[in-house]
Formats: structure tokens, sequence, C-alpha cells
């Protein structure tokens, strides 16, 4: 058969959502270079490096950061590097301070290498604390103070320590041992004291009850672990990761 050319038709068919994209008109879309975009950025603190403006910005397209974005809060989070204090220990009490009555985290995990305290650390109730790969070293009696349902968690033996220069002190117990304080958490600490002192106490659990130590290394004391006689029973699960 012949070829024969098309030169007119008398109608064409179109399907109803060709102009269409994921059954969305293009009036619902805009393009990549009209978009702004809003960044929330909490206020920050005197610590904080760079220029930063604080409450919610707009920026329009990509924006990068070369220094990187600090806050003092992520994600109601909040970060203790970014507040102010003569050491370590200072800045762990500010952040912990700043935590809402019904608890929080405070992240300490961007703090390391060697840091010092003078003055103990006080876990509120319902806190929780995160180290990170730090030497800590506390002059305090005790170092660290905990609450109902404090929780210290580093990075493991080895990697998270606390040592204790003090010939009598402590390390760590609970805020009023006169009262039974549940469901305290330790893990992935390492605690040691460098004076070596007999009279020393490395975790002293006097009234601390229901409580878990995973993957905690105690060392140098001159008791390592005090569980006190009862009441209340000292119920205490430990974990040897």
């Amino acid at each position: 058969m012949p070829r024969v050319a098309l030169v007119s038709v008398p109608y064409v068919l179109k399907a109803a959502d060709t102009e269409k994209l994921g059954g969305r008109p293009i009036s619902e879309f805009a393009l990549a270079a009209d978009t702004t975009y809003t960044l929330g950025i909490p206020d920050a603190s005197p610590m904080a490096e760079g220029a930063v403006t604080t409450g919610s910005q707009s920026f329009a397209g990509l924006k990068s950061f070369a220094g990187g974005v600090r806050a003092t809060s992520v994600n109601k989070i909040l970060e203790a590097d970014q507040f102010p204090g003569d050491n370590m220990g200072a800045r762990l009490t500010a952040c912990l301070n700043a935590l809402p009555s019904e608890g929080g985290v405070c992240d300490a995990r961007s703090i390391t290498g060697s840091q010092t305290a003078s003055s103990s650390v006080t876990i509120p109730a319902h806190a929780q604390l995160l180290l990170g790969a730090v030497t800590l070293t506390s002059t305090a009696n005790p170092a660290f103070l905990v609450n109902q349902t404090s929780s210290i968690i580093g990075l493991g033996q080895g990697v998270t320590q606390i040592n204790l220069n003090s010939a009598t002190g402590t390390a760590i117990r609970a805020v009023d041992q006169n009262i039974p304080t549940y469901f305290v958490l330790l893990q992935g600490v390492s605690f040691a004291d460098i004076v070596a002192s007999p009279s020393s106490v490395g975790i002293d659990w006097a009234g601390v009850d229901l409580s878990t130590i995973r993957d905690v290394w105690v060392n140098g004391f001159g008791t390592q672990l005090l569980v006190a006689a009862g009441p209340p029973p000292q119920r205490v699960t430990m974990y040897d990761d």
C-alpha cells in the first residue's frame, strides 16, 4: 500500500492529567531558586564562635557555614560546651542547672581531653549527663552527686575517665544518703583515685536502691564500691560488658 502524507487531523485527544505532576497542577510548584527556607537558631551564648544572629533566620537557596553552627540547645538537648565556666566542672553545673524541673539531657561529649573540676557536680533528678572522650580530674569531695533517676553515661572504660584528686574523698554518691535514691544509672565510665588513699571511696551507694552499673571501672580507692546495710535494701544490677 503506498504511503500517504498526513496533512491534517480533525481533532486531538490528550489525557486529563497531562499537565500535572503526581496529580498536582503546575501552579502548586515553584522554582528552587525562588524558594525561601526558615532555620530556627536558638539564642547563642557569649562563647559562640563567629557572628550569630539569634531567632529564626530566612535563607534563600543553599547556605554553608564554614565554622559550623553552635547553639546552647539542639532539639531540647543542652550543649555543655556552650555554657560559661572556669573549668569543665563549672560548665557542667551551669548546663545541668539550666535543665527544666522535669529533667533533660546535658550533652558534654564535645568537651574532650584533659579537664578539671574544683567543685562537686550535682546531677538533678531525671537528668542525664553525657560524657565523651575526656579525662576529668576533680579536687571536689565528692566529685559527683546523684538524685532520683539521675544517669551518667560515658563512651566506655578508658575513654571517659574521672580521676579523684583527694586524699579522703568520694568519687560519686547520692545527694541525700538518709532517704532512698532510686534508679540511678552509671554506664561507660572509669573512676580512679590518683592519690590512692586508703580512706577514699569510689562509688558510695549508701541510700541508693534499684540502680544499674554497666561497663564501669573503679580503681585505686580504699573502698571501690560501698553498699551500706539497709534499710533500704541496696539492690544493684551490675554488668561488665
